[in-house]
């Protein structure tokens, strides 16, 4: 299940809120 993101946090934010989950590196900008 997906949150609606905070104003002006990570559009891909809402993904896992709630779960101690980070991206794996491949979507994360340098």
């Amino acid at each position: 299940m997906t949150t609606k993101p905070a104003p002006g946090a990570d559009k891909r934010s809402g993904r896992w809120a709630g779960f101690a989950k980070t991206e794996c590196g491949i979507h994360v900008q340098p």
